[in-house]
């Protein structure tokens, strides 16, 4: 590869300018086809009981997935100007030509959370992004997917809004499945991709 071939651009800009080149996405879909690999699961088993904290490996596989699946050409991690704050967000994907593009935050529960603290700010997020999202992404989505296991976690999404999405699930112990919820938030305008 020459330097020529090398892009300057930043990921999500690149992703906006060849709007209309890029296929248009179903995160959902592709969340389950992750969720249900043979692999993905084994790994889902021994982590999601782990006292440590899991979420870069569970950030890298879903860039992966949705890599693969949807053929984007750059990075989706490590975007630093989604926020007015110095946050940043787990994903981006970028426009195209039916897609406004997506900021994703992923969230998870294993062992070591306590009920209580585990999704606090959940319910404070849409509030949170409507005052600090740059202009720039302003017309995205913003989708909160949460990966979850126990009755009192399903319980406490679901009192937020937030759903299951259809077989984006794996067992990963007796009479316990992992599952992957989910709740999109509008800054401005109006969208269909749920």
């Amino acid at each position: 590869m020459s330097a020529s071939d090398i892009s300057t651009t930043p990921p999500v800009d690149r992703g906006g300018m060849s709007a209309g080149t890029l296929p248009d996405y179903d995160i959902g879909r592709a969340i389950s086809m992750w969720m249900r690999d043979d692999h993905t699961r084994r790994r889902l088993r021994r982590i999601c009981y782990a006292y440590a904290d899991w979420d870069e490996w569970a950030e890298l596989e879903l860039e992966c997935q949705f890599r693969d699946v949807f053929e984007f050409p750059d990075s989706l991690r490590g975007v630093n100007d989604v926020y007015t704050s110095n946050k940043i967000p787990t994903l981006v994907l970028p426009k195209t030509a039916e897609k406004k593009g997506m900021v994703i935050e992923l969230k998870r529960e294993n062992a070591s959370s306590e009920m209580g603290a585990k999704f606090d700010d959940l319910a404070s997020f849409s509030v949170y992004t409507k005052s600090n999202v740059s202009d720039k992404y302003s017309d995205y989505v913003f989708v909160v997917l949460v990966m979850a296991f126990t009755d009192e976690a399903d319980e406490f999404l679901k009192n937020i809004g937030m759903e299951p999405i259809p077989g984006a699930e794996a067992p990963v112990a007796t009479l316990k499945t992992l599952k992957m919820y989910r709740k999109d938030f509008i800054v401005s305008g109006s969208t269909d991709d749920k």
